[in-house]
């Protein structure tokens, strides 16, 4: 009776083989999408750890290219309206800037928080710039405290769909580029060195810049008044430094009564009643 049940013949092996594969690919067809999801999965994390790496330095050295070639255009125009007679004068002034707007990123940038620090920067220069382009407002200390003291009803007129547009292209696309982005550094000891090596350089350019033709560069300066306050981002990180001064030191003044022995006069006892 036991031999009865199990298969008699291979006819009945091979009835019984389809529904077993049958089962197995259902199996499989659940799995599919499951393992799909991994391999994409996978596929993209690979992509991503295979991004350019570039070192920090050269990182600093591209922000500030960018934001100099494409926030300062009323800048440069004015530079060009000055020192274009003089194409020497002109490229010194360019490669002194240059170094001036290097000094400045050097100093605050560090490895832990370089990319933030380069993104804000790009950020404000998109802003400040679409602004002065457009409109010819310079962004000193009182236009700040003007900015931080507007409503939300009257700020709205300011979010046009050019100004959207112009820090898009000009402050969010670039950002987005430098954060996708590996930084490689070194040790610390070999990174603090490197950074100072060329900020010692970047000071040295800049001198040297300044000093071989300082009566035509001050001259000039002073012909164009507002030309300093248009360099972006260093212009505005500067008024944006002068208004928090203004703040501490208004935070910190104590006021001090002045004449106590004061009393109400006759005409305001009166009015009082």
């Amino acid at each position: 009776s036991d031999m009865r049940m199990l298969p008699s013949s291979t006819s009945d092996r091979s009835k019984a083989a389809p529904a077993v594969i049958g089962r197995e690919m259902k199996l499989h067809g659940r799995a599919a999408p499951c393992d799909t999801a991994r391999s994409r999965f996978a596929m993209v994390a690979e992509h991503w750890s295979a991004r350019p790496t570039i070192p920090g330095l050269l990182l600093i050295a591209m922000a500030n290219l960018w934001m100099l070639a494409t926030c300062n255009i009323s800048f440069w125009g004015r530079a060009y309206q000055i020192f274009g007679a003089k194409p020497v004068v002109l490229a010194l002034f360019g490669v002194g800037i240059w170094a001036y707007a290097m000094i400045y990123l050097l100093i605050f940038a560090n490895r832990w928080l370089l990319k933030p620090f380069l993104v804000a920067n790009m950020l404000i220069a998109a802003a400040a710039s679409y602004y002065h382009e457009s409109m010819g407002i310079i962004i000193d200390r009182e236009m700040i405290q003007n900015i931080l003291s507007t409503t939300s009803n009257e700020s709205r007129s300011l979010l046009t769909g050019a100004f959207i547009q112009h820090i898009v292209m000009f402050g969010i696309l670039p950002s987005l580029a430098v954060m996708s982005l590996r930084v490689s550094h070194p040790s610390f000891l070999r990174s603090a060195r490197n950074h100072l090596t060329v900020l010692t350089t970047c000071i040295v350019i800049f001198s040297g810049a300044v000093f071989s033709k300082y009566q035509s560069f001050s001259f000039g300066v002073r012909q164009s008044p507002g030309m300093r306050q248009s360099l972006q981002p260093v212009s505005t990180i500067q008024s944006l430094g002068q208004y928090a001064q203004m703040l501490s030191r208004a935070h910190s003044r104590e006021f001090e009564k002045t004449a106590p022995d004061a009393h109400k006069g006759a005409i305001a006892r009166i009015a009082q009643r």
